[in-house]
C-alpha cells in the first residue's frame, strides 16, 4: 500500500474561507494556494482544489467515514453512484457509517499532485 498526494475538487459553500477549509482538511494556507495556482474565489459554487494524502491499494483509495458522513454523501463527493460504492464494498451495508470505518472509493474525482 502507497501513500500520495491527490487533489480533490471541492465545491465552495456559504461561509467558506481560507481559515475553515485549512483546518476541515488538515493542510496548510499554502498548500491549498500551491494546487491553485490561478486563484481562489469563495463566491459559493467555484470549485477549488484540495490537496489531501491517501492510503492507495490496488482497487481505489482507502476512506476513513468520519460522523455525519452518509455513504450516498460520500459517492456523490467522488463522482460515484451509492450502487458503485457498495460494489467495491461487498461487506458493506448501505446503512453502515460506522465513523472510522475504512471503505474503498474510486477517484474519480481526484487527481495525482506533483
Amino acid at each position: 500500500m502507497t501513500e500520495k498526494t491527490i487533489t480533490m475538487a471541492y465545491t465552495i459553500r456559504e461561509g467558506d474561507g481560507l481559515t475553515g477549509l485549512t483546518e476541515r482538511y488538515g493542510i496548510t494556507k499554502q498548500d491549498l494556494i500551491s494546487v491553485n495556482p490561478q486563484g481562489i474565489s469563495f463566491t459559493p459554487g467555484d470549485e477549488v482544489r484540495i490537496p489531501v494524502r491517501w492510503r492507495i491499494c490496488p482497487h481505489g483509495l482507502l476512506y476513513p467515514l468520519k460522523r455525519g458522513d452518509t455513504l450516498s454523501a460520500v459517492a456523490a463527493r467522488f463522482g460515484m453512484t451509492l450502487f458503485e460504492l457498495l460494489s467495491i464494498n461487498p461487506c458493506l451495508a448501505p446503512w453502515d457509517c460506522t465513523p472510522g470505518r475504512v471503505i474503498i472509493i474510486h477517484h474519480k474525482g481526484a487527481q495525482e499532485s506533483g
